[in-house]
């Protein structure tokens, strides 16, 4: 029987908490839950019990108990599957739709160059001594830089286009008919 643990301190080490566990019966695995971003404890975890017996005198006598200066709950954990939430989805109609960081850039480099674009997005990547590969390497890691270009990209789109010049024939005034 699967038990779910809660309210955990953030201290609390996989060892000690199969410890207490294991008074009551074998316990086939003890995990703590894990942040994958800080690498530390998110507060609950589990312990499987193999007999529901034993399980049940582990909930019973745990359920409220003091461990490590927390008031822990302890109950049957749910046989819900795990499942993590896909990535936002932009839907076809948005523009950004299917446009990756590395084409936009190149997009706006090519209809603005760099010397522009850092005069309307005040970023160093733009302005000093500027190449596709540094930008996108500074892009990448720094959300709020690449949050201001996705922002001014976006307003670029919204504006009507601006009249464009005739080209000048190569064979210079058309002929009178």
């Amino acid at each position: 029987m699967k038990l779910l643990i809660r309210n955990l301190d953030r201290e609390t080490k996989v060892e000690d908490l199969k410890r207490h566990f294991e008074q009551h019966g074998s316990v086939q695995s003890c995990t703590i839950v894990m942040d994958d971003e800080t690498g530390k404890s998110k507060g609950f975890g589990f312990a499987t019990m193999p007999k529901p017996g034993e399980a049940n005198a582990a909930m019973k006598s745990l359920n409220g108990k003091k461990i490590d200066g927390q008031v822990i709950r302890v109950k049957k954990a749910s046989n819900k599957p795990v499942v993590k939430k896909a990535p936002k989805q932009r839907h076809a109609n948005d523009p950004m739709h299917g446009m990756t960081l590395e084409k936009l850039l190149n997009q706006l480099v090519e209809e603005y160059g760099f010397e522009e674009l850092g005069k309307h997005i005040k970023i160093k990547c733009f302005t000093s001594d500027p190449s596709i590969s540094s930008s996108l390497t500074f892009l990448r890691k720094t959300k709020w830089a690449r949050q201001k270009l996705e922002e001014f990209y976006l307003e670029q789109l919204n504006q009507p286009p601006a009249p464009k010049k005739p080209k000048k024939s190569v064979w210079g005034k058309p002929k009178k008919k």
